[in-house]
């Protein structure tokens, strides 16, 4: 098996999948963008490493530097999980009998009336998509790719990624020791549902003390608006985008994702269960299968403002229910987004397309 990776800045999920493969054996060579720090490291297993930073989809300078690659080592496949990448990756293969494989995230947009979609996902040579959920493989199937193309592979967690910090005092943020903590760590765009959780914050009783952290750029002027209105105003913090995010997100005692459309895995949601903080989310996308069906969280439908407050209340009053979902949230994510089994099913992937 001999891959080239066409990658951007990865993700530590990335990174070790990317080093696993060296050591299993596999000749997995790498083009990264120059901001990547770890190149080293993989430098330092016997890969080869390229630096390339891919500007656009039709960057002919990407696609030229990669053909060259493609034509000197005769590649089996070419493995890129970023649209640029992926796009110059296609046009630098044309005429080489060189596979193309992919990661997919999210659900949806895509169109058959769109040209640059036959370049990626609708061409031909496309031979392998790691989606991340099984969700995005269904809705792939549905513009009828190659179900034998498609595989559902979860990505992989090392959990003390994320609990290997102390969450911040409450005091830090003017919270009250009593007071139930609500997370939500997004962009603030219309498809992340944010107007229905502040909807939901107001239908709260009065015995319940919230507080709502909104962690994220605020990219949605009719959220702040909302907010100026909010009869619990003096409750919510708008953090904007924080490096700190899910340290910041430990201390909450519920996590909220209430998008509406689009979602796959949120990794915000990953990194709070992770940390045994339990959540609720929306019926969208991957994330059912994210909190196991209901079983390490709670599901509510898309847009229901009453949906999420009566959620959000049993927990509120329920602090042992809080503590049976990050139970079992955390064991869900230790059972099946485990680093071995996403390095397994990926290997297998490479090799069989």
């Amino acid at each position: 098996m001999k891959g080239l990776v066409v990658a951007n800045v990865s993700d530590r999920s990335e990174w070790y999948l990317y080093k696993e493969l060296l050591r299993r054996g596999a000749h997995i060579d790498l083009i990264c963008d120059p901001n990547e720090q770890k190149i080293d490291e993989f430098r330092e297993l016997g890969g080869k490493a390229y630096v390339l930073h891919v500007k656009h989809r039709f960057d002919l300078r990407a696609v030229r530097f990669i053909r060259d690659l493609l034509k000197l080592y005769d590649y089996d496949f070419v493995y890129s999980p970023f649209n640029k990448g992926l796009a110059a990756s296609a046009l630098a293969s044309i005429g080489l009998d060189t596979s193309l494989i992919t990661y997919r995230g999210t659900l949806g947009n895509l169109s058959y009336l769109n040209p640059a979609d036959y370049l990626t996902y609708f061409n031909p040579a496309m031979k392998g998509v790691a989606c991340n959920c099984k969700a995005v493989k269904n809705s792939l199937q549905s513009y009828r790719l190659a179900p034998q193309n498609l595989r559902a592979i979860y990505k992989g967690h090392d959990l003390s990624w994320y609990t290997q910090h102390t969450p911040p005092l409450r005091s830090q943020y003017d919270i009250p020791e009593d007071a139930f903590i609500i997370s939500c760590v997004a962009n603030m765009r219309p498809l992340k549902g944010i107007p229905v959780l502040l909807e939901a914050l107001a239908l709260l009783p009065k015995d319940i003390k919230p507080h709502l952290l909104l962690i994220g750029e605020a990219r949605d002027s009719t959220v702040l608006k909302q907010i100026e209105n909010h009869p619990r105003k003096e409750s919510i913090h708008v953090l904007g985008f924080q490096k700190e995010a899910t340290r910041i997100a430990g201390m909450s005692d519920v996590a909220v994702m209430p998008s509406l459309r689009r979602e796959g895995l949120p990794r915000s949601i990953i990194e709070t269960m992770a940390q045994e903080i339990p959540a609720i989310v929306t019926d969208i996308g991957g994330m059912p299968e994210l909190v196991n069906h209901g079983k390490g969280g709670v599901i509510i439908p898309p847009g229901d403002a009453k949906s999420l407050a009566s959620a959000l209340q049993e927990l509120a009053l329920n602090k042992d229910k809080r503590l049976e979902l990050a139970k079992r949230g955390k064991e869900h994510l230790l059972n099946d987004f485990n680093l071995d089994k996403y390095t397994s099913k990926m290997y297998e992937l490479f090799k069989e397309s």
